[in-house]
């Protein structure tokens, strides 16, 4: 008798089993076996997801694998706004909402630690535009030039900022102008990044990051004089705020730096952390002049750039080889083609050579070019 199942039901089976059969008078009565269920049946193996006990004996020994190498540190941003192309307010022209760097302005603003990581570099950087002209003594009124001057910026773990926490951002002149409708001028364009090499060592990975950026020339004093800052939406967050009593530098105390807390706009300051990074944009030139050439009034020259995340091209000129000048304003985009004005080089025998930064601020070049400008 075969059962597998053990309820109610085989109780009762087995109960009815082992009750003795009657007795008869003719022949006596059989003996009675008690019925004894055979063994359960084996259960299946337990599936491998399930750990079910230890492992049976014969299970081979787990093969134990080396830890696979952590992949390579990318490129960190810290910034009031995830998108550094969300900062596009204010310094594109037209009302500015007063946001200048001055010299006697100090915007200062809290970013986080910075994430641990195998970087290289640190930069800091600001987006600037509508930079303000003047006009140029002895010229015509309609010739106009940018006002002259610097702006800085400094970075420490606490709103203090020693003379060694601070760095030059960027030459006035270098910022995208402000349009202006009585004259035509060159070199109107959009607010754009502007970034500077700071040790590693002055970015902070345990504490806040304070970013003060000011200017110390005091032709830079107002609205109608200095560049804007660009900003974007309010992150409702009091993480920035505003000094206009300083005189050219950061303000002396931490109450001092964190005086006017200003929560309409992000100010677009950040921080990049960059690690080790072999590739630079490739730069060639296209169809260059013959070796020699003549900048007699003009040369145009083009460049051909190939890379990943390329920001822009340039041309720089050099009468020794060893130190090397920007020549105008660079190009954001293709073509890379440049105008070559003789008023602009010196005379004689100069070389010439295309460059292009990427946002990893890798740098390639082209060989130089040998040219000859001759005076008038």
């Amino acid at each position: 008798m075969k059962s597998v199942f053990f309820g109610a039901a085989g109780f009762l089976f087995l109960t009815a089993c082992a009750v003795p059969a009657p007795k008869t008078t003719h022949r006596p009565a059989p003996s009675v076996r008690t019925a004894v269920p055979p063994s359960p049946p084996p259960r299946p193996p337990v599936p491998a997801l399930v750990r079910a006990g230890p492992p049976r004996a014969e299970t081979p020994p787990e093969v134990v694998l080396p830890p696979p190498e952590p992949p390579p540190a990318g490129l960190a941003l810290l910034s009031p706004l995830p998108n550094l192309n969300d900062f596009t307010l204010l310094a594109n022209g037209g009302w500015n909402a007063n946001w200048y760097v001055g010299h006697n302005t100090c915007w200062v603003h809290r970013l986080p630690p910075a994430p641990r990581g195998d970087y290289r570099r640190a930069f800091v950087g600001a987006k600037l535009g509508a930079m303000k002209t003047e006009p140029i003594p002895s010229r015509p009124t309609w010739e106009r030039r940018p006002i002259s001057g610097e702006v800085s910026v400094g970075v420490s773990p606490e709103p203090l900022w020693p003379q060694s926490r601070r760095y030059l951002l960027t030459a006035a002149e270098d910022i995208p102008l402000e349009g202006d409708p009585d004259n035509a001028l060159d070199g109107v364009g959009e607010a754009r990044w502007f970034w500077v090499e700071i040790p590693l060592k002055a970015v902070s990975f345990d504490s806040p990051n304070y970013v003060a950026l000011y200017s110390p020339d005091d032709a830079l004093r107002d609205a109608r004089h200095a560049p804007i800052l660009a900003a974007g939406p309010s992150n409702g967050v009091v993480d920035t705020w505003l000094n206009n009593g300083v005189r050219g530098a950061p303000p002396l105390t931490a109450a001092e730096a964190l005086k006017t807390p200003v929560v309409s706009y992000e100010p677009a300051v950040a921080i990049k952390l960059i690690p080790a990074q072999e590739d630079r944009p490739q730069v060639s030139w296209r169809n260059p002049p013959a070796a020699g050439a003549e900048v007699n009034p003009r040369l145009i020259v083009e460049a051909e750039v190939v890379g990943a995340d390329v920001q822009y091209a340039w041309v720089e000129f050099s009468t020794d080889t060893r130190r090397w000048l920007p020549l105008g304003r660079p190009q954001w985009g293709a073509p890379y083609t440049f105008t070559l004005s003789r008023e602009a080089l010196p005379r004689g025998n100069v070389q010439v050579r295309a460059a292009a930064k990427d946002f990893w601020e890798s740098i390639g070049t082209t060989a130089p070019l040998s040219l000859k400008v001759p005076r008038k």
